[in-house]
């Protein structure tokens, strides 16, 4: 697919821009066409003219030659001539790159949302400016000047046309320089659109960015990435179980740990069950629970659904340990397992999976959604038998409840839960390495699913299936946090196990929101899984080194090893870029925190951007020339418009159902906002979160600090816009400081300055213009960022 390059002029059409479409057109090299109308006097809207200035919606680039007459035409705002429709067109795609200028993402595929899991290509909306005649003031519109886009002067340039040839004799001395500039520019755009570089882009992320739920357990995959695992802070606290939920975004990290963890400590453990919940039969248990395909209610909403889901979890959970048992316990020649015992769970299994052998259903996934689906069968079942009269069942109905016991025996049977309590205290003293994760495209698609309700219904029902998938979730969340006080005939299950339990941030904020006991999700069971500066850095220094088989020397400091890397193998990418902020401040930064800045703090953000730059780098080196600061600037704009709407926006959209009509109110504001800036946005304006309400002014302000779309000043720099230091110590955002910042912070809202992160400026035309670089840090700041923060320093 090639490039379209939009031609927007005056006439008269003149022979200098003639002579300059003439040379785009010669130089390039089948990478783009060249939209240029030439048949249209004066550009008036008659004939096909306005189907030829609806193209500015599918161009890549866009020209505006320059001229007096083009700046008079631009000022009148005639609505009826063309050369003022297509500079609107232009401008204002160029302003706004969120609906016209990128690929939405997540996108319909027959009719159904799907949120990519990889992050895709989108387009990014370049305009040049080349004023052919005149002066600044003469020819130069105000937007132009205002957005600080470069203007080439041509206004010198001599062309004369003599037999239909156009010649220029100081084109290649004067004006040649600015022109190559310019097709560089050109080209840039165009290539990213290229299958190559698109096809190279994606091949190089795998290699630094390894999906791990693929192929973790094939072992030259696992051997290369146990050299790239980064023994992280949260590894630590999970390894000794002082956390045991790991609450995160999307591309943290929380499948990584959870996969790894069981490998590379196999002395630990004796063995392991693994749960994929994107695998799980929601459909088929939310349609049992509730009887829809009978229009009826199940009794189990006379009781407390999330209370009664707990012992569902808890069949659960003991039915996977059974069949560890007779699998891979069984053959440790350190277990010993009675002929009775093993008879006694194989039959129980076979009678759940109604298979000869379950290991005839191959995959563990398969195997725990059949488990998973019994368990809460059992559940319903146990509550609908024996039907009375209304009166004597809710009376039978609420001692059921309340009485786990009651249930056990009747899902597991005296025999098991018998041989249950033997098992167990033969293992005591052992470890089973237990993990939760999976929350991906199919789990999330629940509450997505395509209906063919009436408008009102429709949000009846998906707010009934949101409700039922936070009750759901909480109470394993609960049976987890619940299970020291269980009863001693199923306890030693729960005692063996070290958790792993990986929770997605939105979902969490869900259930933290509607417990009333929040002090339950404070507790130190609970971590974010929050990275460092100098722990992403290692992450990415041991994936450049992989990729580039370069040794880096194990006695540096992570920061110090990355910069040998980057300076020995990848010389020719620049490790530290200068330039102008908005033509008023210099700024030198090093390329990492540059790009940290434009991140979440997140391995697979940190990974996409750098696969771009190697990639960038690449092409720069087959043409001959150099990577430099601009290019770089380009190519984070380029990819920070993906990870916005790719890793925020389709991450969040599915519980802040409005959270695209509530971040456009801050389209064009101040990045530097105080409290009354944020009432004046946020005062009217409704937070459509799932199954929850956020009203006030301040629970808002600390639900975007809560997603990251805010950051804070730390108190001492909260005193004016401007702020003059500017480490990364001068502020706080969720990813660098964590939830507790804010919760301190919100008894004094109103003396707080609030900030929105850099990620989002160019996305909603946040004006910059009055507060100075926001997030200018070194290496050195991270390091010391870790260990104020972390209270640790990586060595």
């Amino acid at each position: 697919m090639r490039g379209k390059i939009f031609i927007s002029y005056s006439y008269p059409l003149n022979s200098k821009i003639k002579f300059l479409v003439e040379y785009l057109r010669k130089e390039s090299d089948n990478l783009y066409e060249v939209l240029f109308d030439t048949t249209h006097v004066d550009h008036h809207h008659h004939g096909n003219i306005r189907a030829f200035i609806e193209q500015v919606e599918q161009a890549d680039v866009a020209i505006l030659f320059l001229s007096k007459t083009y700046h008079d035409k631009v000022r009148e705002q005639d609505e009826n001539v063309g050369v003022y429709d297509e500079y609107k067109r232009i401008v204002n795609r160029y302003k706004k790159q969120k609906t016209n200028g990128y690929y939405q993402l997540p996108t319909k595929e027959n009719n159904k949302l799907i949120t990519s899991k990889v992050l895709k290509i989108v387009k990014f909306f370049r305009v040049i400016p080349i004023m052919v005649s005149g002066n600044m003031p003469e020819s130069v519109p105000n937007d132009l000047i205002i957005e600080h886009l470069k203007v080439f002067d041509f206004s010198g340039l001599h062309v004369t046309e003599k037999n239909g040839r156009l010649s220029a004799p100081t084109f290649k001395k004067e004006f040649k320089k600015d022109m190559d500039s310019i097709l560089e520019e050109i080209k840039d755009v165009c290539s990213a659109y290229q299958e190559e570089f698109k096809r190279n882009w994606q091949t190089e992320f795998h290699e630094l960015f390894e999906d791990t739920k693929a192929r973790w357990h094939d072992y030259e995959t696992f051997q290369k990435y146990k050299k790239a695992f980064v023994e992280t802070r949260v590894y630590g606290k999970i390894i000794n179980q002082s956390t045991k939920f790991l609450i995160g975004r999307k591309g943290s990290g929380k499948s990584t740990l959870s996969d790894i963890i069981p490998l590379l400590d196999q002395n630990q453990y004796l063995g392991s069950i693994r749960i994929n919940i994107d695998k799980f039969p929601m459909e088929m248990i939310y349609t049992l629970l509730f009887q829809k395909d009978k229009g009826v209610k199940s009794d189990l909403n006379l009781l407390s659904l999330r209370d009664s889901m707990i012992r569902a979890w808890e069949i659960f959970i003991i039915t996977c340990f059974i069949e560890l048992t007779i699998t891979d316990l069984a053959q440790d020649k350190n277990f010993e397992i009675d002929d009775d015992t093993f008879g006694l769970f194989w039959a129980y299994l076979k009678d759940i999976l109604k298979a000869e052998d379950p290991r005839e259903i191959r995959t563990f996934e398969d195997r725990h959604s059949i488990y998973l689906l019994r368990s809460f069968e059992l559940l319903y079942n146990f509550t609908e038998s024996n039907r009375a009269a209304l009166d004597s069942f809710v009376i039978s109905a609420q001692k059921r409840a309340h009485d786990p016991s009651l249930f056990r025996k009747y899902a597991l049977t005296n025999p098991i839960v018998e041989k249950l309590q033997i098992v167990t205290k033969r293992l005591k003293g052992s470890k089973i390495f237990f993990s939760f994760d999976g929350f991906d495209t199919s789990f999330d698609l629940f509450r997505r699913k395509d209906y063919t309700l009436e408008e009102h219904d429709l949000d009846v029902e998906i707010q009934e299936r949101i409700k039922f998938e936070i009750d759901w979730l909480w109470s394993f969340i609960q049976l987890i946090i619940d299970a020291k006080g269980l009863s001693p005939t199923v306890k030693g299950v729960f005692d063996l196990l070290n958790y792993c339990i990986t929770i997605p941030r939105d979902r969490f904020l869900e259930i933290e929101k509607r417990d009333r006991d929040k002090y339950r999700f404070n507790h130190q069971q609970f971590d974010d899984l929050h990275w460092s500066g100098p722990e992403l850095c290692d992450l990415l220094g041991k994936r450049l080194e992989l990729l580039s088989g370069y040794p880096l020397l194990r006695s540096k400091t992570p920061i110090k090893k990355f910069e040998d890397l980057c300076k020995t193998i990848y010389g020719t990418i620049p490790y530290e870029i200068d330039f102008n902020f908005n033509g008023k401040q210099h700024v030198r930064i090093p390329l990492f925190c540059y790009i940290l800045r434009h991140t979440f703090w997140r391995p697979r953000e940190i990974l996409w951007y750098y696969t771009g730059i190697l990639n960038a780098e690449r092409k720069a080196s087959q043409n001959g020339t150099k990577l430099t600061t601009e290019k770089i600037r380009e190519l984070v704009r380029f990819t920070t418009a993906q990870v916005v709407e790719s890793e925020f926006l389709g991450e969040f959209e599915s519980s802040f159902l409005n959270i695209r009509d509530v971040l456009n109110r801050f389209e064009e504001a101040e990045q530097i906002l105080n409290y009354e800036d944020l009432y004046k946005i946020l005062n009217n304006v409704e937070f459509k979160i799932t199954n929850n309400k956020i009203a006030t002014i301040e629970s808002k302000i600390d639900y975007l600090y809560e997603i990251g779309f805010l950051g804070t000043f730390n108190t001492q720099k909260s005193i004016s816009k401007s702020n003059k230091n500017n480490s990364l110590m001068d502020y706080s955002f969720i990813f660098t400081n964590g939830v507790d910042h804010a919760r301190k912070a919100s008894s004094n809202f109103k003396n707080v300055l609030f900030v929105i992160h850099p990620v989002f400026c160019e996305k909603y035309s946040i004006d910059t213009s009055k507060n100075d670089f926001v997030l200018s840090f070194t290496m050195e700041d991270i390091e010391n960022h870790e260990l104020v923060v972390f209270g640790t320093r990586r060595g």
